[in-house]
């Protein structure tokens, strides 16, 4: 059973030689993401919609839904950037295009 994403946004993934993802990663892929307000970092499973693979340096718009979304999902907001992280390194960001109804 899928869950229900908490929003979409658009991703934006640093190229290899800053930083980046070095092989293309598909939809179910997980980060953490990182939001200005909190230094916490949440559990993000990505779907993504236009394509079903993606490469560093690829931006692509992507269904969000968030694994511990109790802190996060009562500060967040459509336009609000974020960070993306992958073993505490950023390879990338995003910006919250449209957040669903719960």
């Amino acid at each position: 059973m899928k869950k229900k994403p908490h929003f979409k946004a658009l991703l934006t993934f640093l190229p290899e030689d800053s930083g980046g993802i070095s092989t293309p990663v598909s939809s179910g892929f997980r980060t953490t993401v990182r939001f200005p307000f909190d230094s916490k970092e949440f559990l993000a499973n990505h779907s993504f919609i236009e394509t079903e693979i993606i490469y560093s340096g690829d931006t692509v718009s992507a269904n969000i839904n968030l694994l511990e979304t109790k802190d996060a999902l009562e500060q967040i907001y459509e336009g609000i950037d974020f960070d993306l992280l992958l073993n505490s390194i950023i390879i990338g960001q995003g910006v919250i295009t449209k957040i669903y109804a719960s």
